[in-house]
């Protein structure tokens, strides 16, 4: 795995390969494994050997280690870190970018002939096979980027999903609970081991949505620093995205955006599910006597529902109560009704030898009860087998209701003659159709049938106004850059060392970074919660309109506790009570 290149030429070989071209002074690359990255001097350096084996290093099946790097090339002691060890590597980054290999991590290493074999050896890396394993991957894994990969060796999960275009370009797309885990191509980024991140840019989040390559035009300068940036994974998996990171955002926008307040109309109605339907039925076949003729043994019976859960095969069918009318039939309910069950409420009332007045009225008797709640009353009309009023009583809501004539009878009201001879059907008809002018609802236009919205008369029908509302929009393209600071975490903290009013903060041993537990126990108590300042607001509007409008009494007695804007003393108690909870922020602190 070591090349050359040819002074001459500057073409490169390897070594089994350089016929005769012997006029050498470079070595190219290799690959090799970091056994050390404790450097004393802390300047990044590292010690590495080979990972194929020889006289002083692993081989494939165990991990080189620190022993593999004890003995040079002539089997003389090593000294570590000293000025003669072959195995010292240092960076080729600066020395201001502290990107430094694992143990176990492949690198890439670079070397020049030199008086001293020991000297002039750089290298690059680590060499990470997945984004997952940036923690730290070993360096059998990285050896599948190579071409001494191992025999059916595989990738991670790839990040970008899709079906590539005919031109070959790479224009695929990362799912959209994974968008942003990982800096994208054309972002300078700084990416830590432990699910961290500094990324200088925002092309992830501006990617076209077709596969057509086109250019990104909603492109702004963004700094985005991220601690826990994507949830635990297993393996070489593609995490999704934490939606709680915690993290600090520089933006620039070139134009101001604003949140602008407006008053627009809106129309508004009063209109509801239906709640309970009242449903009445006439024996058609006893309308008239056997000569045509109206007599007094008329039949049938009245019975409500609640349409709450009107049942219609499988699936339960709502109403709204603007939009229903005779025209709709609900089965189960205005046309072949079911029994008393668990999915309808339903009380009934049955008539027999009545005449057409007396059954008008009992029906009107049966839905004015239900319309002003009198259950005892209801309760005397009752057929004994029909479920009681209770069930009716315990509705949270009876209003919208609806009354009308059930399918059956409805025909005989409105429709003509097709099959009876027609003077017996015109006078059942009429006698129907007397029966339906003779039932009323207080506030319901209609006779025999209409909607009673509420149970107030006067609020029957449904409505629509036009309501004033405020609403905002987005104000965008406004003259004049834009720049945002934010700051997103479950407990943000703004320090000062020169605040000790509440104590003086120690961090001296904290300095490569505050833990936890000094953050609960130590800073929590000397830090101050932020204020809400139109929280604070609210509660000050009402101590000053209370203070400019109340009155006493009597002279030296306390102020009467409601003023005369309004604002009540018990109003401003709450507000207070409130208070720790809505003017203070304690998840933002300061000292």
């Amino acid at each position: 795995m070591k090349y050359f290149f040819n002074k001459s030429s500057d073409s490169m070989f390897g070594k089994e390969q350089n016929r005769g071209a012997y006029d050498v002074n470079h070595k190219a690359f290799s690959f090799s494994v970091c056994v050390d990255n404790s450097d004393p001097l802390r300047l990044g350096r590292i010690r590495g050997v080979s990972p194929f084996g020889g006289a002083t290093t692993g081989s494939r099946n165990n991990d080189p280690t620190v022993a593999d790097a004890s003995i040079d090339e002539n089997g003389a002691q090593v000294i570590p870190w000293s000025k003669d060890d072959p195995y010292l590597f240092n960076s080729l980054l600066p020395y201001n970018l502290n990107v430094v290999p694992m143990v176990k991590e492949l690198f890439t290493s670079f070397s020049q002939l030199s008086p001293k074999n020991s000297l002039n050896k750089f290298y690059m890396g680590p060499i990470i096979s997945h984004p997952s394993n940036v923690k730290m991957d070993k360096w059998t894994n990285a050896l599948s980027l190579t071409a001494a990969q191992k025999q059916n060796s595989k990738l991670g999960e790839p990040y970008l999903k899709g079906t590539p275009s005919v031109s070959g370009e790479t224009s695929l797309l990362p799912e959209i609970s994974k968008k942003g885990v990982f800096p994208n191509p054309e972002d300078i980024a700084i990416v830590g081991r432990y699910n961290t991140d500094i990324v200088l840019g925002m092309r992830e989040y501006s990617l076209p949505d077709d596969n057509e390559g086109s250019e990104v035009k909603n492109w702004y300068p963004q700094i985005l620093i991220r601690s826990g940036k994507f949830k635990k994974v297993i393996g070489s998996q593609v995490p999704d995205t934490n939606p709680k990171s915690t993290f600090v955002q520089l933006n620039t926008f070139p134009t101001t955006m604003e949140r602008v307040e407006e008053v627009v109309s809106n129309p508004s109605s009063n209109d509801d599910y239906l709640r309970t339907m009242i449903v009445y039925h006439l024996d058609t076949t006893n309308l008239v006597d056997s000569s045509g003729l109206e007599w007094g043994g008329l039949s049938g019976w009245v019975a409500a529902y609640s349409m709450v859960s009107t049942v219609s095969g499988s699936s339960t069918q709502s109403y709204m109560a603007g939009d229903y009318d005779l025209s709709q039939n609900v089965p189960g309910v205005t046309s072949t009704p079911v029994l008393p069950n668990l999915d309808n409420y339903w009380v009934k009332h049955s008539f027999n030898g009545l005449n057409k007045n007396k059954v008008a009225k009992q029906i009107e008797k049966f839905i004015s009860y239900i319309d002003e709640g009198d259950w005892d009353k209801l309760t005397g009309m009752l057929d004994g087998s029909a479920t009681p009023p209770e069930k009716i009583k315990t509705l949270p809501k009876i209003f919208p209701m609806y009354f009308r004539p059930d399918v059956t009878t409805l025909n005989v009201m409105d429709k003509n003659d097709v099959v009876i001879p027609t003077p017996f059907f015109q006078a059942k008809k009429d006698v129907s159709n007397f029966i339906k002018s003779k039932i009323g609802l207080d506030g319901v236009s209609t006779e025999g049938y209409g909607l009673a919205l509420t149970e107030n008369a006067g609020k029957r029908d449904v409505t629509v106004e036009m309501v004033k509302s405020r609403v905002f929009k987005i104000n965008s393209g406004v003259q004049g850059q834009q720049g945002i600071v934010s700051v997103g975490s479950e407990k943000i903290y703004l320090l000062s060392h020169n605040s000790d009013y509440l104590g003086n903060l120690d961090l001296k041993e904290n300095h490569y970074g505050i833990s936890q537990e000094t953050y609960i126990a130590d800073i929590d108590p000397k830090t101050n919660s932020i204020v809400r300042g139109e929280e604070l607001m609210k509660l000050l509007e009402k101590i000053v309109d209370f203070m400019q409008n109340h009155c006493h009494a009597f002279p030296g007695l306390a102020p009467v506790p409601q003023a005369h804007g309004g604002t009540r003393t018990e109003d401003i108690g709450r507000l207070l009570a409130d208070a720790p909870k809505t003017i203070l922020n304690q998840n933002i602190r300061i000292n």
